[in-house]
């Protein structure tokens, strides 16, 4: 008779191990009923976003004497484009409250709330950047819808003193 060698069980183990193991990898079967076969098949779907932007950086202008007469200065922003599988909104808002300013005078708190936008080059230019506000919506999926950004930004001869005034806006595109 043989002695019990405890590695018999361990080998065992793993050989049931292994069969239970391809026998659950292997392909379903096709339900047949006489000449006809019939299989399920499946495909999970998850969410596509992705936001594009026409340029990484845009220069909102050296204001001139007509630009602190008119009380702004006009300036066009990048193109958003927009991909998705389901409905989708696209925002803009700045990522701080006031533009970072850097000149050799006392930084005057110029806030993000002055950078106005549009959709259109004319207007109205009533939402700012201070506030998070809809560039863009769609309620269905796309391929590609595109929006382009028009900038005013407020200018003021008693605000706005000499030096370089840097902000950074966001836009988020989200699924509801």
């Amino acid at each position: 008779m043989r002695k019990w060698d405890p590695r018999h069980a361990v080998v065992a183990v793993l050989l049931a191990a292994a069969a239970m193991w391809t026998a659950a990898w292997r392909p379903l079967a096709a339900q047949c009923a006489g000449a006809s076969c019939t299989i399920t098949v499946q495909m999970p779907v998850s969410d596509v976003l992705r936001l594009t932007l026409s340029a990484v950086t845009t220069s909102l202008g050296t204001p001139v004497e007509a630009d602190y007469t008119a009380g702004y200065i006009a300036s066009n922003g990048p193109t958003a484009t927009a991909k998705a599988n389901r409905a989708y909104t696209v925002t803009v808002d700045a990522t701080s409250a006031n533009f970072t300013y850097a000149g050799s005078l006392t930084d005057p708190g110029k806030t993000a709330s002055t950078l106005t936008w549009a959709t259109t080059s004319s207007g109205p230019f009533t939402r700012n950047a201070g506030t998070a506000a809809a560039l863009f919506t769609g309620s269905t999926g796309t391929s590609g819808t595109s929006q382009a950004i028009f900038f005013r930004t407020t200018v003021s001869y008693a605000v706005d003193r000499p030096g370089t005034y840097t902000l950074t806006v966001r836009y988020t595109l989200s699924a509801p």
